[in-house]
């Protein structure tokens, strides 16, 4: 019976600390960031865009998470009033990147997503 009670005790704590993770991070670091200001995640609608979610950066370090994945589509990241870096979001539930604010191209470096790789490189 002890045993019985150990077990049911063990799934129930299992239970508690098994929570899933966010079903979408991007996450990314541009350098040479001009001045701490806001940085928006931009869906691309025809000729337009909408807000999709927005940010306080410093330093220029980037983290959008959420909790449903989104959209498939094209992505901008826009900062310091002119700035725009586009992305792919389809299947990838982590994106990564790095970026330098004060090349011409940015010099993107995908650090995680298959998908924008073959996006920037080809």
């Amino acid at each position: 019976m002890r045993n019985f009670v150990a077990v049911i005790l063990l799934f129930c704590f299992a239970g508690v600390y098994a929570q899933p993770g966010p079903a979408f991070t991007f996450k990314g670091e541009i350098k040479n960031f001009p001045r701490p200001g806001m940085v928006y995640l931009l869906s691309v609608e025809g000729l337009g865009y909408n807000v999709v979610d927005s940010m306080y950066s410093k330093e220029g370090r980037i983290l959008f998470i959420s909790d449903t994945m989104p959209l498939t589509g094209q992505y901008s990241l826009f900062w310091a009033d002119d700035n725009f870096l586009n992305f792919v979001f389809h299947q990838e539930s982590y994106i990564q990147f790095s970026a330098d604010h004060l090349d011409l191209g940015y010099n993107v470096d995908i650090l995680a997503s298959r998908e924008n790789e073959v996006y920037y490189y080809l």
